[in-house]
């Protein structure tokens, strides 16, 4: 069996960490998998993973329809909305799996958007959610309950525990940590805002933004307003951040809306309190017990300070935190359950 998995994204993130991972588990399988997205930084990332893939210069139908007469593949594995709808055009017959990551806003309201997706769904044998926020979220998502597959993200917490071992890049312990694109759905500008308040009362606090993005330039000039040089560290990218990430305290996720929030059970395997505001995916992952799950900017500050001042109720978190990790653990059931898709 031959399956191509398309993505519209040219960097390195959560989904497609993702696809590498259930590529690299297809071909241990007697699968053949390819990787093919828009050209970008993501195929650094390929290259080392050892993935087979193609690179196109933009995500069209004419690209994707020369990628398919080229591998001819049994089905085409389409990643978020984009890419299914280009690949539902592009079939020429062959069996689509649409699968979405994430929970965009605009998945919420009738526009030309989510009609678009809708009418392609005639195209796709499966689709498969991220979490179950998107099927509740997405305005026709009743009328494509007998395609829909909630599948989750595969959760392979060995992998985490190992690379957390590393020596960290930064040396550096952290209390607070953000872990995510410096784009506007993460909201890295309300981290800055709770960590300039945590300052009034803990002067000495440090935290750590690890990720890239078009907002880096803002936040700088941002961090400078608040006066929270000092505080705040800006680490980029971070290839391994796990072992900074287990010398933490605490992993706030500040995002306006997410599809699952991977990072929060990750964090969640070291011990590691989450602080989250109540959306997407994140409503499933992160309980009382483990951290706290906060609808607005007050609560997010609130439910930091609580446990930065209460060692009794951090130990308590962390202790659930890790026992929480361990029931979400999914990795062999996931790509088991892929397999059945295909197979299906």
């Amino acid at each position: 069996m031959k399956v191509v998995h398309i993505l519209n994204s040219r960097e390195y993130s959560g989904a497609e960490n993702v696809v590498i991972q259930i590529i690299k588990y297809s071909c241990q399988h007697n699968i053949e998998a390819y990787y093919v997205s828009p050209k970008g930084k993501i195929e650094e990332r390929l290259k080392q993973e050892g993935i087979v893939y193609y690179m196109v210069d933009a995500l069209n139908v004419y690209n994707i329809k020369k990628v398919i007469k080229k591998v001819n593949p049994d089905i085409i594995h389409a990643h978020d909305y984009t890419a299914s709808i280009v690949s539902a055009i592009s079939s020429q017959g062959i069996r689509v799996v649409s699968h979405l990551h994430n929970n965009t806003p605009w998945i919420k309201k009738y526009g030309w958007k989510t009609w678009a997706f809708f009418l392609s769904t005639c195209k796709y044998s499966d689709i498969l959610y991220v979490s179950g926020a998107i099927e509740r979220e997405y305005v026709f998502s009743k009328y494509i309950k007998c395609k829909k597959i909630v599948v989750g993200n595969p959760i392979n917490l060995s992998i985490v525990e190992e690379k957390a071992k590393e020596k960290p890049t930064d040396s550096e312990k952290y209390h607070i940590v953000f872990i995510g694109r410096l784009a506007k759905q993460k909201r890295p500008d309300i981290f800055l805002d709770i960590i300039a308040e945590i300052v009034k009362e803990f002067p000495e606090i440090k935290a750590c933004i690890m990720g890239n993005g078009e907002l880096y330039p803002a936040l700088i000039q941002k961090r400078e307003e608040l006066g929270i040089n000092s505080n705040v560290s800006f680490l980029g990218f971070v290839e391994n951040p796990y072992p900074i990430l287990k010398n933490a305290k605490i992993l706030l996720i500040t995002s306006d809306w997410e599809g699952f929030g991977l990072v929060a059970i990750e964090a969640l395997s070291l011990g590691k309190p989450v602080v989250s505001t109540q959306v997407g995916g994140l409503i499933d992952v992160v309980n009382n017990e483990c951290g706290y799950l906060c609808k607005n900017k007050k609560e997010l500050l609130l439910s930091c300070l609580k446990l930065l001042k209460n060692d009794k109720l951090y130990r308590e978190k962390s202790n659930k935190a890790l026992q929480r990790a361990k029931v979400m653990e999914n990795y062999n059931y996931y790509m088991k359950k892929l397999e059945r898709i295909y197979y299906g």
